[in-house]
């Protein structure tokens, strides 16, 4: 085997040496990179969180308005309390016709989870929401909502 010049192995131990720092250089790059990949990507995940969080409790405001509302006038008072779905359909329909093209729907609900009146579907009433609507039920328990 022929031994190589010293010349030629300082230029391959300098060769070596120029690969390793590039190797150790491109990985530092890369975690910094992944870093602030990462930072970004959190900071973009907090705004939406804020963002989304500061939809949903305009939303809940808006309905708990709407409830109390709803909850404050006597002619729905008084026709839940006399079980006259039609007085309260004839009160309520022209708000749903207001809030239809939002897709939002009224509906009365009556101790302990029934539904009342879905003002948006007349023709379907009386059943049992405490299964599905845990929500609903609580609202009814407390008084709160």
């Amino acid at each position: 085997m022929r031994s190589l010049s010293l010349g030629r192995r300082i230029a391959a131990a300098c060769s070596l040496i120029a690969l390793l720092a590039c190797a150790g250089f491109g990985a530092v790059v890369h975690i910094k990179n992944e870093a602030a990949t990462t930072a970004q990507t959190e900071a973009t995940l907090a705004h939406a969180e804020a963002g989304f969080s500061a939809a949903l409790q305009a939303e809940v405001r808006e309905v708990a308005t709407l409830a109390e509302t709803l909850a404050a006038m006597p002619v729905v008072v008084e026709a839940v309390a006399r079980g006259d779905r039609a007085a309260l359909l004839a009160a309520l329909a022209p708000s749903q016709r207001a809030l239809a093209p939002s897709g939002k729907r009224l509906n009365v609900h009556a101790p302990p989870a029934t539904a009342f009146l879905r003002v948006w579907q007349p023709n379907q009433h009386g059943d049992d929401l405490s299964a599905r609507r845990r929500t609903v039920t609580e609202a009814i328990r407390t008084g709160q909502l």
